[in-house]
């Protein structure tokens, strides 16, 4: 479950959390089933963050860090993903509908744990 105090911060925008993450670099992220509908999250730094169960729909991952990730469970459905960076991501029953992955880097280099919905 999502640390409360990280939700919170990453719910006001990709700014604030990025400026919040370089101040407590080494923590352990933790956003799983955090309701982060259309929140905008463009160029985030949301590498090695436990995203998973996480609703993401419609959210703006435009350019975000997603390095080693987990996005097993997480909603993705219409999230805007361009130029984002799923390189050793892990996904899971993760669901990827109504949106365009073409732009989406690394994606030769997801770790697909299971079955995911697109």
């Amino acid at each position: 479950m999502a640390i409360k105090e990280q939700l919170e911060v990453v719910q006001q925008g990709a700014k604030v959390w990025n400026e919040w993450r370089e101040v407590n670099d080494g923590l352990d992220y933790d956003l799983s089933g955090a309701n982060l509908v259309s929140v905008d999250l463009h160029r985030a730094n949301l590498n090695g963050i436990n995203l998973s169960s996480a609703n993401l729909s419609n959210a703006n991952l435009f350019e975000a860090q997603l390095y080693e990730a987990d996005l097993s469970g997480a909603n993705l459905f219409g999230a805007h993903l361009a130029g984002s960076d799923f390189d050793a991501v892990q996904v899971e029953d993760t669901i990827f509908g109504n949106l365009d992955l073409s732009e989406v880097l690394g994606l030769e280099h997801v770790d697909h744990y299971g079955p995911s919905s697109i």
